[in-house]
């Protein structure tokens, strides 16, 4: 991080660019591996994230049924922070809208302060919207760093997310088919 300040110095959004590049390929590789995970709208998602104090760029991927990883690259006055989150969702109305929470690690480079880290909380609503590819989030972040004057630190932020990979459907026909050839391949 230090090289990273150094090099940095007023170019702060391409290093922020930069800083995201290396999660971003790996949760669009991750989201092409998985296999279908049937508790939300989507498989992947990316787009903004605007809050209080800070704004960003946010992918989430779908893991596992009910489990998401979401990194989050957000920019302050004098800061610039990644952020990885593993969340745990649940379902309110059916798979479009769910209550999710979470845990995981961040860092970060505090203008003229230098390097900090530490471990961030989630708690938030999503909404994928039911004819558009969007889904809405809003959520807060309470984080605890080592390394930085203000140890403590909350956010809370909408997020609108671009439905990157849709969650794979079964239609009636395959549904009605496709049980009939698993029966006759079992005989």
């Amino acid at each position: 991080m230090i090289a990273f300040r150094a090099r940095c110095g007023a170019h702060r959004p391409a290093c922020l660019r930069r800083l995201l590049t290396v999660p971003l390929i790996f949760v669009l590789t991750l989201g092409l591996l998985t296999p279908n995970a049937f508790a939300q709208k989507y498989r992947l998602a990316a787009g903004v994230r605007l809050g209080r104090p800070d704004v960003g760029l946010t992918i989430t991927q779908r893991l596992l049924e009910h489990t998401t990883l979401e990194a989050i690259g957000s920019a302050a006055a004098n800061d610039l922070t990644l952020t990885l989150l593993a969340r745990q969702h649940t379902g309110l109305l059916g798979h479009a809208l769910n209550l999710y929470a979470g845990l995981g690690p961040h860092i970060g480079d505090t203008q003229g302060q230098g390097t900090f880290y530490g471990g961030t909380a989630v708690v938030g609503v999503e909404w994928k919207l039911p004819i558009f590819p969007l889904v809405i989030a809003y959520d807060w972040q309470p984080s605890l760093s080592a390394n930085r004057p203000e140890r403590f630190h909350n956010s809370t932020a909408f997020s609108l997310r671009y439905v990157v990979l849709k969650e794979k459907k079964e239609g009636f026909f395959r549904r009605l088919f496709g049980k009939k050839k698993e029966k006759e391949t079992n005989k």
